[in-house]
């Protein structure tokens, strides 16, 4: 029985994407038969790890500062923890930081690069992602990465064959089981309409510019507000101050992070999705509303155009005016798009993840 090691450090604290991608892999590669234990870099999160992770799963925790430990491994290559992973035939770091492994074969999950394209839009802690992901490679470490798009800029970016860099796609959760009545924190969004965006606020994400473009959309949409849904990040200079400086900022509404439920009751009754992002790897809000019949007017950068295919309308990356026209062209569009979602996001299973990354993990372990 194939035995792999999945680094579920991210399901420790609020569940963001890429907690739902190890999530989601876990339970697929349980449910296909593979022996899957966990492992995690943490002190701060060291009592949470066990209750973070599905209830089979066997944790090998290494109670270490993550960072520090980063800072070591991407500068020395030290120190190692091959001890934790002795019962194991691959190892997955599933969010960029693999430790120096001196036996054991593996694979290196980099979502995006836009610490490499983008370092400013970066906290400082990831900025040592590039000098992880490169020593890794160096060792012989697999990379997977969420979309094709992804792994042509791997590709490029150190200059690998092909056959190292294997593209993935992630499943699409599931239609989402909303509460018939909006929760209490939420309940005043209750019959009204509002276009959704869901996420962190950071500078990636292009929030600044959904707010200028919802400004103009306002003026022809009298009843429509704009939802903003997601943990405030680093660098939101840009989204305060276009916060600041909307004419229609009474229809903003800014709700900082959601739990599940708001979250699938938001989902479930907007008007649409709105993904405004300015660089992406992948896109599970976008397939998220698709599955649940909910429009989607999103960035047109190579990753989402590749998630969501016809199924969306597309706006140029930036373009506040364009996105204001793509938006007015979604609820026009409306009954088309809600038709269209669904079968789109049937196409991207947690299944098939499974399998094509159990195809990745035996021919690791046969190097």
């Amino acid at each position: 029985m194939l035995r792999v090691s999945l680094d579920v450090l991210p399901l420790v604290g609020a569940r963001t994407g890429v907690g739902e991608f190890v999530w989601h892999l876990a339970n697929a590669l349980l449910e296909a038969g593979v022996d899957v234990s966990g492992w995690g870099v943490t002190w701060r999160g060291r009592d949470r790890l066990r209750a973070a992770v599905p209830a089979e799963l066997r944790v090998h925790d290494a109670r270490l500062p993550a960072r520090p430990l980063w800072a070591a491994w991407a500068r020395w290559r030290w120190p190692s923890i091959d001890r934790v992973f002795a019962d194991v035939d691959v190892v997955h770091a599933t969010n960029f930081t693999l430790p120096p492994l001196r036996e054991r074969p593996s694979v290196v999950t980099v979502h995006d690069l836009t610490v490499v394209h983008h370092p400013n839009w970066c906290d400082r802690a990831t900025l040592v992602y590039p000098k992880l992901v490169a020593a890794a490679v160096r060792e012989g470490s697999f990379v997977h990465t969420p979309s094709e798009a992804v792994a042509r800029e791997v590709r490029a970016w150190l200059g690998l064959d092909a056959d190292r860099v294997v593209a993935v796609p992630h499943g699409a959760p599931g239609a989402p089981v909303a509460p018939p009545a909006a929760p209490a924190r939420i309940a005043r969004l209750a019959g009204r309409r509002y276009v959704l965006a869901l996420g962190t606020l950071e500078p990636r994400k292009g929030i600044d510019v959904l707010i200028e473009a919802f400004a103009h959309v306002a003026e022809h949409e009298r009843d429509l507000e704009l939802v903003l849904a997601g943990q405030w990040g680093w660098g939101v200079d840009a989204i305060t101050s276009a916060l600041v400086a909307s004419p229609v900022r009474a229809r903003i509404r800014v709700l900082g992070y959601v739990d599940p439920i708001e979250r699938a009751w938001l989902l479930t009754n907007a008007a649409m999705l709105a993904y405004p992002s300015r660089y992406e790897g992948f896109g599970l809000p976008p397939l998220e509303a698709m599955a649940a019949g909910v429009p989607v007017v999103a960035s047109d950068v190579p990753a989402v155009r590749e998630v969501v295919g016809s199924a969306a309308v597309l706006a140029p990356v930036g373009d506040a005016a364009a996105l204001a026209a793509s938006i007015g062209r979604a609820l026009v569009d409306a009954d088309r798009l809600r038709a269209l979602g669904p079968s789109r996001a049937a196409q991207f299973t947690w299944e098939r993840t499974a399998r094509a990354m159990i195809e990745l993990y035996e021919r690791v372990a046969a190097t």
